[in-house]
């Protein structure tokens, strides 16, 4: 449909974009079919990759890898050894702090999943104060919310107040030395104008919000979308369809001189509901509910892996990026897996104590 609509004027941009779409959903649907021996070999050697981003990630802050840039330039054009400067964040082995911080959000989930509990919020704080100062991403801070939300969920109103009053300490403090940090001047500017919430979380996110909330509202107004690879020309149709002018967004202001470009919509769910409408949409999340109810309620923390799967599935992220797929159905297999060595354990020492 894509390619009809364009009169194959962007067939190359349609089969690039139905790969980057089916790419995360092939490499989903084989680990869940995996056997277990290959899944704990992704889960080991994802722990210790973890690792090596932590601490390259401090080496990119401090520039100490300088001499290494060529090599990171040819290997990721968009990426570099040395920080983004400014307010930005390191990138690590991405084209860009954002999606660097979505990548080690998900792999500090498999880090944490074997972790003792009395540990886990020592290393929570470790964890945040990383994507803050080193990360420095927006992104990272709306994504630690949901997960503080979702795993301290009765201690979560006292650690929101906590946060809320430290905030003003950072305003005031932001008058005296003034924070080159996105994710900071981000979190001040929301405590200092709560009217503005909204405007202010989608001028932050560059092209992100609003080119997910256009992609939705779009596919509303074409149930059956407007065809893959075709977001050269939808996009600007779904900018139109909201209430937002683009000198409202400094991305826009900045890189479109006050009009609206094209922008491919930077989630999976928001980009294949613009391409493929609701229809298509909610075909993927029929295929998705096939292979994950069988992990549904086996245990809490699975629940939460699926969760925030689904939060980064709507709106976070990029098309093609496997990661966060690669992570979730990792650890729902590992997951499940050991609660059935547990039972098959717990049976073995019931049967031989009857026998």
């Amino acid at each position: 449909i894509g390619i009809l609509i364009t009169n194959g004027v962007y067939i190359g941009e349609a089969v690039r974009s139905l790969t980057a779409f089916l790419n995360p959903l092939f490499i989903f649907l084989f680990i869940s079919q995996a056997p277990n021996k290959y899944v704990n070999y992704i889960y080991k050697i994802a722990k210790s990759y973890f690792l090596f981003l932590i601490i390259l990630g401090i080496l990119q802050y401090f520039n100490l890898m300088v001499f290494l840039n060529p090599i990171f330039k040819f290997m990721i054009p968009r990426g570099s050894v040395v920080a983004s400067g400014g307010s930005r964040g390191v990138r690590l082995l991405s084209s860009e702090p954002a999606r660097a911080t979505y990548e080690m959000f998900y792999l500090y989930l498999i880090f944490r999943n074997d972790l003792n509990k009395k540990w886990h919020f020592f290393s929570d704080i470790l964890f945040t104060l990383y994507v803050i100062l080193i990360l420095k991403s927006g992104t990272g801070i709306l994504l630690l919310g949901l997960f503080y939300l979702l795993f301290y969920n009765k201690y979560f109103i006292i650690i929101l107040i906590i946060i809320l009053l430290f905030i003003p300490v950072l305003g005031f403090l932001n008058h005296i030395y003034v924070f080159n940090n996105r994710a900071i001047i981000l979190l001040i500017n929301l405590f200092e104008n709560p009217s503005n919430f909204m405007g202010i979380l989608f001028d932050a996110s560059g092209f992100r919000l609003i080119s997910i909330y256009s992609a939705f509202k779009y596919s509303f107004f074409h149930p059956f979308g407007g065809g893959i690879g075709n977001w050269q020309k939808t996009s600007l149709e779904a900018f139109n369809l909201t209430s937002f002018h683009p000198q409202d967004l400094s991305y826009f202001r900045y890189f479109g001189e006050g009009r609206w470009i094209p922008v491919r919509p930077n989630s999976y769910f928001s980009s294949f509901a613009m391409d493929s409408g609701l229809l298509g949409m909610f075909l993927i999340l029929f295929f998705l509910y096939l292979i994950l109810r069988e992990y549904w309620k086996i245990s809490k923390t699975n629940n939460i892996y699926i969760i925030l799967f689904f939060v980064y599935l709507f709106f976070v992220g990029e098309v093609g990026n496997p990661v966060p797929w690669i992570v979730t159905m990792t650890l729902l297999k590992y997951n499940k897996s050991k609660i059935s060595e547990r039972e098959k354990t717990k049976f073995y020492f019931e049967f031989k104590a009857q026998v």
